[in-house]
């Protein structure tokens, strides 16, 4: 067993230690939800209708199995701090498979688990995890299927629960990733059940395309198309850094002051504030 940090050292944080810009930063999805409320499933539908040339898919266990020497056996044995180990050199292998291939990443995972020593839920995600994931999507399953579900596939040994244990789990854990994901700029989104695969597919393929550089670039040129039209008259709403992390009307103002030498981009609305009206 590998005792010694320096490998995992060397890939943590991959996007952060190369000093990328977001729209090189290598786009991985992750696809989060209870045990049981259909993460592989899924998984296993979108690689039959995604392009494997623009995606790659991930499923975190057999990530794990495949990088642990013993595999999921020997890695359920182990200490925590061990298991860290392995997680957070499971993600990165990720990131940097999705860098180097320039692919979208999509990996089916866990941020937290059942605990039947704790009688509850415990997080389980790393910090490699809110460095690598630009988008999650949490797959919202009502917990009496689940919990169906789980009695019926025998083959992965998980421990019998209750609805009501299942949908504690799945509260703390969609509380939990609301306020990681805020922090650390993920785009988090809750698919309620049932979620169909060309929803999804849509949905993933639009996470592929478009960046905050890429709706910028629209919005611009939607601007300026505007301001073209000498006889028209424009409606500019201002986010102030709310919908937008640009402030629109600092934008407005400079395209304005652009085609009209005469109006002097940034001062236009604080001579009208500070007038006598």
């Amino acid at each position: 067993m590998m005792s010694s940090n320096t490998e995992i050292q060397r890939r943590r944080n991959i996007c952060v230690d190369t000093g990328l810009v977001p729209s090189e930063k290598p786009k991985v999805v992750g696809i989060y939800g209870v045990s049981g409320c259909g993460k592989s499933f899924l998984l296993n539908q979108l690689k039959q209708r995604l392009d494997s040339v623009l995606f790659s898919f991930h499923d975190g266990s057999e990530r794990i199995n495949a990088i642990t020497p013993g595999g999921l056996t020997a890695f359920q044995g182990m200490e925590q701090k061990d298991q860290l180990m392995y997680r957070q050199r499971a993600i990165d292998d990720i990131a940097e498979l999705c860098l180097k291939t320039k692919k979208v990443g999509i990996a089916a995972g866990h941020s937290m688990l059942w605990s039947e020593q704790e009688g509850r839920a415990q997080p389980v995600y790393t910090r490699n995890d809110l460095d690598v994931f630009t988008h999650i999507l949490y797959l919202d399953v009502p917990s009496d299927i689940v919990a169906q579900r789980r009695l019926d596939d025998t083959g992965k040994g998980r421990p019998t629960l209750t609805a009501t244990q299942l949908d504690d789990w799945k509260n703390e854990e969609k509380t939990l990733l609301h306020g990681l994901t805020r922090d650390h700029s993920i785009l988090f989104s809750v698919l309620q059940h049932p979620f169909q695969a060309e929803k999804v597919t849509a949905l993933l393929d639009n996470f592929r395309t478009y960046s905050e550089e890429h709706n910028l670039s629209l919005a611009k040129e939607e601007l300026e198309m505007c301001l073209t039209d000498e006889n028209g008259t424009v409606l500019a709403m201002d986010a102030d850094r709310t919908l937008a992390a640009e402030d629109t009307g600092t934008l407005f103002w400079t395209a304005a002051s652009k085609k009209w030498p005469s109006v002097a981009a940034g001062d236009t609305l604080k001579k009208l504030f500070s007038g006598p009206l």
